[in-house]
């Protein structure tokens, strides 16, 4: 695998000539995520009992997450064709920000999948503790304790299957074939002996996203890009290692 500094040298010259395209397609990207998802939130919000937490309220709110999650994540796959066309063809097109509802049924089991692990191992397993714990319980402690859990749980299965995670929705818009429960194999069977490789580049990641707060937001019109492209070339190094191996120097031949 080649050096993470090296895959980040290389995403940055990926998007040179393409950066303000880039930033273009990632404001109005997420301005038309925030736009496509704020009806269905909208929506969802006006069948909850207000200042009451109840299971219907949890249930709704679980449903709301996953599918805003699913909404975000339909248009993620087309951000990353996006990139990836950068990179690859060093050409873009707006229209492949669209590209996830090409086959969005087969898409939309994958991000349900993934948007139902995201939500029942963060705020869900929470919410229900508040709601059958002892209404006059004044115990911090076991809220404590089930939040160190349950975070612990969720970056371990982060760790796991969030590169993987990535990888499949690169590699959904590309392979239409194969079934998903063979790509999602494939797929895991790729990434994850790569995990803390990636692991490492996404420390980076957070560190140019901290970079990016002191610009007041305005850096991450560039920062993205950036680490996207990034991240796209790592899964590629991953994807065709041959495309990235060393030319071999060639062998002396007898007599000469």
């Amino acid at each position: 695998m080649i050096k993470n500094s090296e895959i980040m040298d290389m995403g940055n010259a990926a998007i040179k000539g393409f950066r303000f395209k880039a930033a273009g397609a990632t404001f109005w990207g997420n301005l038309i995520i925030l736009i496509a998802i704020f009806p269905f939130v909208f929506i969802f919000e006006e069948f909850k009992e207000p200042n009451v937490l109840s299971l219907e309220n949890i249930f709704i709110d679980l449903v709301s997450n996953i599918v805003a999650t699913i909404i975000a994540y339909t248009f993620g796959i087309g951000f990353l064709a996006y990139f990836y066309e950068i990179y690859k063809n060093r050409t873009s097109s707006f229209s492949k920000l669209f590209i996830g509802f090409r086959h969005f049924p087969r898409n939309a089991i994958v991000l349900f999948v993934g948007a139902f692990v995201i939500h029942a191992f963060t705020k869900l397993p929470i919410d229900l503790y508040h709601l059958f714990s002892a209404p006059a319980s004044t115990e911090v402690w076991p809220i404590i304790t089930l939040s160190i859990f349950v975070l612990a749980l969720f970056f371990f299965t982060g760790y796991k299957l969030f590169p993987t995670w990535i990888a499949l929705l690169i590699k959904l818009p590309m392979d239409s074939s194969t079934k998903l429960t063979e790509l999602a194999k494939q797929t895991y069977r790729q990434v994850s002996v790569y995990n803390f490789n990636f692991f490492c580049l996404y420390l980076r990641f957070i560190l140019w996203g901290i970079i990016g707060l002191f610009t007041l937001g305005i850096g991450f019109l560039w920062i993205i890009p950036f680490t996207v492209t990034s991240a796209i070339i790592f899964f590629d190094i991953i994807f065709n290692p041959l495309d990235y191996a060393a030319p071999k120097a060639p062998s002396a031949q007898p007599g000469t």
